[in-house]
This record gives structure tokens, sequence and C-alpha cells, in this order.
């Protein structure tokens, strides 16, 4: 081979080489900048629907994967038992009314008694005042004083037996009128009675879509037992995983590019709303309320991957959003000062501000 050959090889080769090297760098330094991934998926708040009353159903008024408006009637569940509990209730609360005007009406009795026995005391020692002297003088017998003395005691004691009454009443009459105890209870009752009876008709608690829906006239429903959901049509975001080594750049308030698979000629502009701060560990962690990340090697220590949680700066009514769509996602995180300590994605309660057109946007 001549050695013209040779040396073009050999220069072709580091030419190769220096252009991977170059390729490599630039593509780590783009990870680097824009970090990008796809292993993202849109979410969003499911709201599940319950009764808070059991029953059959006996009116449905929407269908699976209808659009709902929040306060739009969803189905209604027979509400006659309820009706009837509600005029129950009604009753008592009138028994209730009317007790309350007996119980005055006692009050009134007894302050009366009262003031009889107390006339009849004040009568009675009177007369025991006048007739001391008298039997002293030896005109009336001591049998007479000894009478007037008794019917003195029992004025007295017949005073304090209708005090001891009067009490009795007056606690057991309570507060005077709406006030009253056993008026309030039975208030209460009848609106513990007439609030069940709304609950019959249930209706949409957000603007959204009805998903699993499967509930025919007839079916009968339990108390509390979720029926189907709604996906919040208010609440849609993009929730990507990235490495941890890439995570250094990151701060809440930065610029997104979301691009998903059901869409792929169409990108949606989001902000970085912030990075998770734990993920589940299933060799040895207690605390399983944080996600969950499967390594994608076992055998291998990997690198973890944190959700970022991305918020859409815009949405297009004409490409819907919907749960669990796959597509990926790129970080614009030019101008980070990675060596300031404790940048704002280390504190929460100090995002950084984003450029003036996305806090337009979030402003809208």
């Amino acid at each position: 081979m001549p050695a013209r050959v040779r040396v073009v090889r050999a220069l072709v080769s580091v030419v190769v080489a220096m252009v991977a090297a170059a390729l490599v760098l630039w593509w780590w330094r783009e990870q680097r900048v824009n970090p990008t991934t796809d292993d993202a998926f849109v979410q969003a708040d499911i709201v599940g629907v319950a009764a808070q009353v059991s029953g059959p159903i006996v009116r449905t008024l929407v269908a699976d994967n209808q659009r709902v408006e929040r306060g739009d009637l969803l189905f209604v569940i027979d509400p006659r038992p309820f009706e009837l509990a509600v005029a129950e209730a009604r009753a008592q609360r009138d028994l209730a009314a009317q007790d309350v005007e007996a119980f005055a009406a006692e009050v009134e009795v007894a302050r009366a008694d009262v003031e009889t026995r107390e006339a009849a005391l004040l009568y009675a020692t009177q007369y025991l005042e006048r007739i001391q002297p008298l039997v002293e003088r030896q005109f009336m017998t001591r049998d007479a004083l000894d009478d007037a003395v008794t019917k003195a005691r029992e004025a007295r004691a017949a005073v304090e037996a209708a005090q001891r009454a009067l009490q009795v009443a007056e606690a057991t009459y309570g507060q005077a009128g709406e006030a009253n105890s056993r008026f309030r209870l039975a208030e209460a009752a009848l609106g513990e009675a007439e609030l069940r009876l709304g609950y019959t008709r249930v209706f949409a608690p957000v603007n959204g879509y009805v998903t699993n829906l499967n509930l025919p006239v007839g079916t009968y429903v339990n108390e509390g037992v979720q029926l189907f959901a709604i996906v919040d049509a208010d609440s849609f975001w993009f929730s990507a995983r990235f490495k941890e080594t890439f995570l250094d750049r990151v701060r809440p308030g930065q610029t997104a590019t979301i691009t998903l698979n059901s869409y792929p000629d169409r990108s949606f502009p989001g902000v970085v709303q912030g990075v998770g701060w734990g993920i589940f560990q299933p060799d040895g962690s207690t605390v399983e309320l944080l996600p969950e990340v499967d390594p994608v090697v076992y055998w291998v220590r990997l690198a973890q991957r944190f959700p970022v949680r991305v918020e859409f700066l815009e949405r297009d009514p004409s490409r819907p959003l919907r749960v669990g769509a796959n597509g990926w996602v790129t970080i614009h995180t030019g101008g980070v000062d990675v060596d300031s300590p404790f940048g704002p994605a280390l504190d929460p309660a100090r995002p950084s501000a984003p450029p003036a057109d996305v806090a337009s946007r979030l402003e809208e």
C-alpha cells in the first residue's frame, strides 16, 4: 500500500474521530443546557364520583366520555325515602315547637304556684305573729299557738317545694322560642334530612370528562362507593422523568417544549412548576407515599430519575389532552449559574422568575 494512501486513511480516521468526539461533546452539552427526555406522559387530577346516600338510580343524564361542566346534573337516586324522612323530620320539628310552648306554660303555672305559696306563707307568718301575744296573755290556748306554728312551717315547706318545681320547669323549658335546645335539635334533624334529600341529585364537581361510566337506571349505589371518574379538564400537566445528572440546571419557571406522540406535528409551550423531592426506594424504604420509578437495568447502578412537573402554557382545542398520553419534553435552562449556592430549584418558596413572555401567559 503506497505511503500516500496510508496517510490519507490516517487523516480520514482522525477527522472521523474528531467529528465523532465533537458530536458527542455537542450532544453532552446540549443535554446539559437543554435536557430532553421521552420518559414523560400527560397527567391530570382525577375526581372520583360517589353517591353520598344509598339507593337505586332512577335517572342517568350523562354518557361515558362525555364532557361536563361544574354543576351539571349527573344522575338521580330515588328520592322518595328521603322525601318521607324530610316530612317526618318536619313533623318532629313542629312537635318540638308545640312542646316548647307547653313547657313555657308549665313554667308560668309553676311561677304562679310559687306566688300562691308565698302568699300563704305570708299569711301564716303574720297570723303566728298576731296570736303569740294573745297566748302569752292567755287569751288563746297553747294548742292554737302550736297549730299556727305548724301551719307556718308547712307553708314555708310548700314555698320551697314550689320553688324547686319552678326550677325543674324552667330547666325543662330551657331557652325561649327557636333558641330552645329541643327545637334546635329537631331543626338540625330536619336540616340533615333535607341535606340527604339533596344528595339524591349528584352534580359534577369540576369541569371535565366522564370516564369509566357504567351506570344504567336501576343500579343500586351505596353511600361513599366511587362509581366513575371525571378527568379535571383544567388540571392537565406533563410529568417528565429526568436523570438526576441533568437536574442541576433545572429551575421552576424555566420554559419547556412539549411534544406528544399523539400530535407529533404540534409542540406545546410549557413552564417548569417544580422538581420532585423524592422517589420510592423498593429496597428497604418505608416511605410508600413517594412515586416509585423502576430502574432500567437492575444489575447496573444507574442514575435515578426524578419527576419534573411541567405546566402547559397553551392548549389546543383541536388536539385534546388525555391522561397517560406519551411524549417528550425539552427544558431550556440557558443562563443558569449552576455554582450559585442553593438555587431556586432547592427552595420551592423562591421559584426563579420566568421570562416576560412566559409570565404574561401565566397571568392569563
